[in-house]
């Protein structure tokens, strides 16, 4: 009997454990390349008339970062849970990989978030460099959620 009711609880726990964990739909990861030494804000804008779609690399929508940190594209902007790889590229186009981790764990991308702008434009926005070059550069906490909710210095 005792056997019965614990097959009974893991055929009940062990499609809910299994459904929780699509509740956001994965999609294709994206690759950026970002300008060597390059320290800011990137703005990348979606579904810009007479702008290129972005191109696939191994899988990966492919983001080739201008010095100016603003990207416009005719792709649209894509929801979902994927890895992502960030790089700077230097002028020989040799890839150094970047990591984005948590607050003092060393990584150089910060503050990832999407959104649609005052004018309507639907965009993608991080922060690239070093967490103290972010608090330099400026931007503003929701203290109660503990998450960055916008840039204080946008570079648009």
């Amino acid at each position: 009997m005792k056997h019965h009711a614990l097959v009974g609880i893991w055929l009940v726990l062990l499609p809910l454990a299994f459904s929780t964990q699509r509740c956001e739909p994965t999609r294709r990861p994206s690759r950026y390349l970002i300008p060597d030494g390059y320290v800011g804000w990137v703005n990348i804008y979606f579904e810009v008339q007479d702008k290129p779609p972005l191109p696939v690399e191994e899988r990966h929508y492919l983001f080739n970062i201008p010095s100016t940190g603003e990207l416009q594209t005719s792709s649209r902007l894509v929801g979902g849970i994927a890895n992502d790889d960030y790089y700077y590229v230097d002028q020989h186009g040799n890839r150094h990989k970047l990591e984005s981790t948590g607050w003092g764990d060393g990584g150089m991308i910060w503050a990832e978030t999407t959104g649609n702008d005052d004018r309507g434009n639907v965009y993608e926005r991080f922060f690239v460099g070093t967490e103290k070059q972010l608090k330099d550069y400026g931007f503003k906490m929701d203290k109660r959620e503990g998450r960055i909710i916008e840039q204080a210095s946008p570079r648009l």
